[in-house]
């Protein structure tokens, strides 16, 4: 599990933008105007990456720098000993917990 250091929302509007209804074109401008550049964002931020805790059973935290590959498919760590099979792919995902919301800290709350 990873810990992410506090950091505040990534800017954005405050409200979100009204839905344009079910016309393709009209669906499609609005999403290119107001969904798809704050994804690109959080994309690009997510592979620059950042420093995070691995938790791992009752012994301490490892600090590693977690990032998205450049294809977008995994995220990946250094430093590791595994070096090429230090990943995890996006697919296998099926949950994400934020901060001390997640199981691993109910478990070890220390760590």
């Amino acid at each position: 599990m990873m810990a992410p250091p506090t950091a505040g929302p990534l800017p954005g509007p405050a409200l979100p933008p009204e839905d344009p209804g079910p016309d393709p074109e009209s669906r499609w401008l609005f999403l290119s105007a107001n969904i798809l550049p704050v994804v690109e964002r959080c994309m690009g931020a997510m592979q620059e990456g950042m420093q995070m805790v691995k938790l791992r059973g009752g012994s301490k935290g490892l600090v590693r720098f977690y990032y998205l590959d450049e294809h977008r498919s995994c995220i990946r760590w250094r430093p590791s000993r595994k070096n090429e099979k230090a990943k995890i792919s996006i697919d296998s995902i099926q949950e994400v917990s934020e901060g001390r919301q997640s199981e691993v800290f109910q478990r070890y709350p220390d760590g």
